[in-house]
């Protein structure tokens, strides 16, 4: 699995001007981070899912996951777009459901593409 950098809902923002500030790039990276250890995970999700559907096979898949988390730092919900099958969201679900960040002034939600890719 490769995962690819994202960018979070600030994560294009510069400190300075006024879209976003330190803490939001701080906990875009603390998020890749989480994605990038939980790779391993994420790909036995994905060696289970081409076990049950050949049609995964033949082609790399890019996979969008996002994650809501509270001013808190615990993860609210996850999502994964496109849903390869209700097994795979399931088990994403799982990884992504020990997910934890710092905690933040406000809510924050990021977004990261992944590609998933037959071994």
């Amino acid at each position: 699995i490769k995962v690819i950098a994202g960018k979070g809902p600030n994560g294009r923002a510069k400190p300075d001007d006024g879209a976003g500030d330190a803490k939001d790039a701080q906990l875009f990276e603390a998020f890749l981070g989480l994605v990038e250890q939980s790779k391993g995970s994420i790909k036995k999700c994905y060696q289970n899912a081409l076990k049950k559907d050949g049609r995964l096979q033949a082609k790399t898949v890019p996979l969008r996951l996002s994650a809501s988390f509270a001013a808190s730092g615990a993860i609210k919900s996850s999502s994964f777009a496109p849903s390869i099958s209700d097994t795979f969201d399931g088990c994403m679900r799982s990884i992504a459901a020990k997910w934890k960040l710092p905690a933040a002034p406000k809510a924050t939600r990021f977004t990261a593409p992944i590609s998933l890719t037959p071994t």
